[in-house]
């Protein structure tokens, strides 16, 4: 009986409860927007709890343990993407971590928001590999530079759907 049950190991459903429903990582550069608009829209708006590392990774312990935590703790992680943040050694580490707990999971855990328009053939290869299993929001520009993110854009509508669910 005992080596029936050796390898066994209860699967997580979907009640596993998270901390944050979404870690949001981006690039310095987009802090600004990020915190005016993308927070304002998802947390004050419509009540989405974030993790954000200015905000939220506990002071004194190392950056790499905050982020793995973070990405643990989160039901899904965002990752607002601009070539910055691909070119940083930073984002590349969140990227390729997002992909291992997407492959824990066995489930679509990824949110990438496209600030800018980068070609597929200029993307880095950790996320060529996983592109057919992401959701890939791109912004209209002017929503982004007025700092409007709302329940009638088609944005704003996808993105609240994809965070819902």
């Amino acid at each position: 009986m005992r080596r029936m049950y050796r390898h066994y190991r209860k699967l997580q459903d979907e009640t596993t409860p998270y901390e944050f429903d979404a870690f949001v990582v981006y690039s310095s550069n987009d802090t600004t927007l990020v915190k005016d608009t993308l927070v304002q829209f998802l947390e004050k708006d419509n009540d989405f709890k974030l993790c954000l590392h200015q905000r939220d990774f506990r002071a004194g312990e190392n950056i790499v343990d905050n982020i793995i935590d973070a990405i643990c703790k989160s039901r899904e992680v965002v990752i607002v993407i601009t070539q910055e943040y691909l070119d940083s050694q930073w984002g590349k580490f969140e990227i390729d971590m997002s992909r291992m707990q997407l492959h824990q999971r066995n489930k679509n855990m990824l949110i990438l928001i496209m600030l800018e328009d980068i070609p597929y053939q200029r993307m880095p290869d950790s996320l060529k590999h996983i592109w057919q299993v992401i959701i890939c929001l791109e912004i209209d520009e002017n929503l982004f530079q007025l700092n409007i993110i709302d329940q009638n854009s088609m944005f704003g509508k996808r993105l609240f759907e994809s965070l819902k669910t």
